[in-house]
């Protein structure tokens, strides 16, 4: 599993709820992540797991990148003449 997205500690843990499901929890700095109702331990990872790609700092700095990676491909693309543009002639009109 992925470690804490709050506090970066990697011995989090599926515990049990008081009401009977499961949820993965970190014992460093108490966060836990959302609750599996029907008790179900996989689901309650793949939660935790969404709820770390969601929070985790390192990963949202990722993303950040590849997007402006990605905008600044655009741009570069949004200047450049393609075959497809020239055989338009709805451009050339317009």
């Amino acid at each position: 599993m992925s470690p804490c997205p709050a506090c970066g500690c990697e011995e989090v843990y599926v515990a049990d709820t008081a009401e009977g499901g499961k949820t993965v929890a970190c014992p460093r700095c108490g966060m836990s992540g959302p609750e599996s109702v029907d008790g179900d331990a996989k689901e309650a990872k793949n939660a935790w797991e969404f709820l770390h790609g969601k929070m985790c700092r390192k990963c949202s700095r990722h993303l950040l990148r590849r997007i402006k990676e990605l905008k600044a491909e655009i741009e570069r693309l949004k200047g450049e003449e393609h075959d497809c543009d020239s055989r338009n002639p709805e451009k050339d009109a317009g």
